[in-house]
Order: C-alpha cells, then sequence, then structure tokens
C-alpha cells in the first residue's frame, strides 16, 4: 500500500464528494470508482489514525463493493475480497500498537478467506494465492492477540496451499508471498515451541528469498536478512552456535 501525504488525503474527500454526485447521477459507471475512492482514503486515514473516520470510508466501500459484487459477482466479487484483505493487513500491520484494530482485522480476514473460498470454488488455481495470503494475515493478527495455536493453523493452511500450488506452477518458488508465508510459519512454529520445524520452514524461507534476490538484482536484500535473522534464531533456539555463527557472519 503506497503511502498518501497529507496533501493527497486531503483532497481525497473532495474527489469522494464528487464521485459520490456522479455516482447518483450516472451509477454504473461511477459507483466501482466511488468504493475505490472510499477504500484509499480509509488507508490513508489510518495511517494518520484517524480510525474512526477510517473505519467509516472502509464500510462505505465494503457497502458498495457488497451492491456491485450481487449484480456482478465475476467482476467485483474478487476486488471486494482483495479490498477486506488490504484492510485486515492494514490492521494487523498497526495492531501491535493499537489493539483495538486487531478484531476488526480478524472479522476483515475471515471474510475475505470465505470469499476467497468461494472463488476457488468457480475458479480454481486463479485465487488460491489470494487465499494463501488471507490466511497469512489471519495468521499475523491471531499472534498478535496471543493466540498462538489458532495462528499457527492459519499459517499452516497458507503455506500449504503455496505447496501445493507451487507444484503446478514452478512461477511460485520465485514469487515473495510464498517466502514471507514460510517465514511466518517459522515464527508461529517457534511460538509454540515446535523448534525443529520452525528451522526447517526458516531454511525454506531463506532458500526462496535468496533466489529472489538472485532474480531481481538486489530488491529483496531486507527480506533476505530478515530471514536470516530469524533462521540464526532458529539454530540458537536448537544451540546450534556454530551455524547460527555461520548465518550472523553471511549478514555482516
Amino acid at each position: 500500500d503506497r503511502d498518501v501525504t497529507g496533501v493527497q488525503t486531503c483532497a481525497l474527500p473532495i474527489s469522494a464528494g464528487l464521485y459520490e454526485e456522479l455516482a447518483i447521477q450516472a451509477p454504473e459507471a461511477f459507483r466501482p470508482e466511488l468504493a475505490m475512492l472510499a477504500m484509499t482514503l480509509a488507508i490513508a486515514l489510518n495511517k494518520q489514525h484517524n480510525y474512526a473516520a477510517a473505519r467509516q470510508e472502509f464500510q462505505r466501500a465494503v457497502q458498495i463493493y457488497e451492491e456491485l459484487s450481487a449484480e456482478r459477482p465475476d467482476l467485483f466479487l474478487p476486488v471486494l475480497a482483495a479490498s477486506l484483505h488490504n484492510w485486515a493487513n492494514t490492521l494487523s500491520e498497526l495492531g501491535e500498537r493499537e489493539r483495538d484494530l486487531l478484531e476488526p482485522s480478524l472479522q476483515a480476514s475471515h471474510r475475505a478467506i470465505d470469499i476467497n473460498k468461494e472463488l476457488v470454488e468457480t475458479h480454481g488455481d486463479q485465487f488460491q494465492s489470494d487465499l494463501a495470503m488471507s490466511f497469512n494475515t489471519l495468521a499475523n493478527t491471531l499472534s498478535i492477540l496471543g493466540r498462538p495455536d489458532a495462528a499457527l493453523d492459519a499459517a499452516r493452511q497458507s503455506v500449504a496451499i503455496y505447496e501445493s500450488l507451487a507444484e503446478r506452477r514452478t512461477d511460485l518458488m520465485t514469487r515473495p508471498e510464498f517466502a514471507h508465508s514460510l517465514l511466518n510459519l517459522s515464527n508461529r512454529l517457534a511460538d509454540v515451541g515446535q523448534y525443529e520445524a520452525a528451522l526447517r520452514a526458516a531454511q525454506k524461507s531463506v532458500c526462496l528469498f535468496r533466489k529472489l534476490v538472485a532474480r531481481n538484482g538486489g530488491l529483496f536484500s531486507f527480506e533476505l536478512a530478515q530471514a536470516l535473522r530469524n533462521l540464526a534464531c532458529r539454530r540458537i533456539a536448537l544451540r546450534q552456535v556454530k551455524p547460527a555463527q555461520r548465518v550472523c557472519d553471511a549478514l555482516s
């Protein structure tokens, strides 16, 4: 999600008001734009800590997308699911500081998962990655809420979807979402004391991030460093001091 500056944020309500008028005059043409603008404004307001106004804009966007999805599910259900996922992810990221945002994040994640499951049933593999990402966000939120077992279950479901997809789509092995999902799974396994399994997931995530760095000219170097730090922690938890030291040397 791109940062929205204060100037841009001030302009968004004006644009939203204009689109509201246009949507009344020509609903078919302008309702999707109004929903997209409301969602953009909601995310911008969240980042400015204006949570009440953000929630109001989000609810407006979702209501419009729900109406559009009832009319054209083939076109707007995926957009509704993506909007719910982005909202859940934004709230989850802010939730470590603003815990009141975590329950709304859970609700949005569950709704996104339900819709993506429906889309998978009707469209097959096309929406499996979206479903996996929604499970990954759910795992993060559950972890922050102090529900490690539920978080681990969600993280496992995310990785299982990616692994199943990777058997049919080799391109997934060079996509960051799979690597992030493995990194999350490693952390969730460590949270419940399953250190050997956490180490295996950490090793897989490092392997995928190395491929991403090699393939994208260092674009994912920061993510690789995170994965290596996680790997070092997993080694230390198993008292594998020398291997952990070698990982730390690779980071320096």
